[in-house]
């Protein structure tokens, strides 16, 4: 499994030689490609030699016909690499596919999620939306497949048949939430002196997103952010003569859960020279 960023509007060919100047015949090579994930079937290609070095390499082109393998020009890398096959002990699985939202067009990709089957998980998603997990082979007929902690999304789960085959994609649509908004909101004082303090810049960040916001304290020190959807948060607070501050917050809409968030917030003065 070959996975690189899809630059640029770049295409991409993979090819898989025994020796390292690629001399034909080619052990492997893919048809051009625009996706992000290479997927290489034991179909594809002759056996394996296993310990014997391989080496591969993936030939950008773009929209002008240039490629990196003529050493011209072109809004690309050229990627290359060796590797040796070795034996598992037990088949794997590769699991791949774009998490999406549902009735959107143009798709709106998902990139904040969590991906498990058969006690495997990984929250490795690209910007696309693309996700590859890999799994040994289940010794059950069937298993499932689920998506979690998809921030301001229900979750869901799949059941997928064992093939004979190492590759099961698998795009996955989830459903947005309509739920309560949550909010947090706190107090801002000197930790030494237990008093208030007003006009401490507060600001918040949502992970994996573009979204920002920031307050300042009242003169009781308190600040509040309202309207909040599910997910993660980075929280800081700075202050003339004071350490900052920063604290990561987990919010859920969803079931009652933690609508509200108080965070009390304690600085601590700068030691001074």
């Amino acid at each position: 499994m070959f996975i690189f960023s899809d630059l640029f509007g770049l295409g991409y060919i993979l090819t898989i030689s025994d020796n390292s100047n690629f001399k034909p015949p080619h052990f492997y090579e893919s048809p051009g490609q625009k996706n992000t994930v290479f997927y290489v079937s034991r179909k594809d290609v002759k056996e394996f030699v296993i310990g014997k070095t391989y080496f591969w390499r993936v030939i950008a082109h773009d929209r002008q016909g240039r490629t990196t393998e003529n050493d011209e020009e072109v809004d690309g890398i050229e990627y290359s690499g060796s590797f040796k096959p070795f034996a598992s002990v037990k088949p794997e699985i590769f699991i791949t596919g774009v998490i999406y939202e549902k009735d959107t067009n143009p798709l709106v990709k998902i990139t904040d999620a969590k991906i498990c089957a058969n006690n495997t998980c990984t929250e490795d998603i690209e910007n696309d939306g693309t996700y590859v997990l890999t799994i040994l082979q289940p010794s059950a007929k069937t298993f499932k497949v689920s998506v979690t902690e998809a921030n301001g999304y229900s979750g869901k789960k799949e059941t997928v048949s064992t093939v004979e085959d190492s590759k099961v994609i698998l795009n996955m649509e989830l459903t947005k939430e309509t739920t309560q908004k949550a909010r947090i909101y706190g107090n801002v004082k000197d930790v030494n002196e237990d008093k208030p303090l007003e006009g401490v810049e507060i600001n918040i960040r949502k992970k994996k997103t573009s979204f920002a916001d920031k307050t300042i304290t009242d003169n009781e020190g308190n600040y509040e952010f309202t309207d909040l959807e599910s997910g993660k948060y980075k929280l800081t607070a700075e202050f003339d003569g004071y350490e900052p501050y920063k604290e990561t917050i987990k919010l859920k809409t969803d079931k009652e859960k933690q609508k509200e968030k108080e965070l009390i917030i304690d600085l601590k003065p700068t030691e001074e020279m």
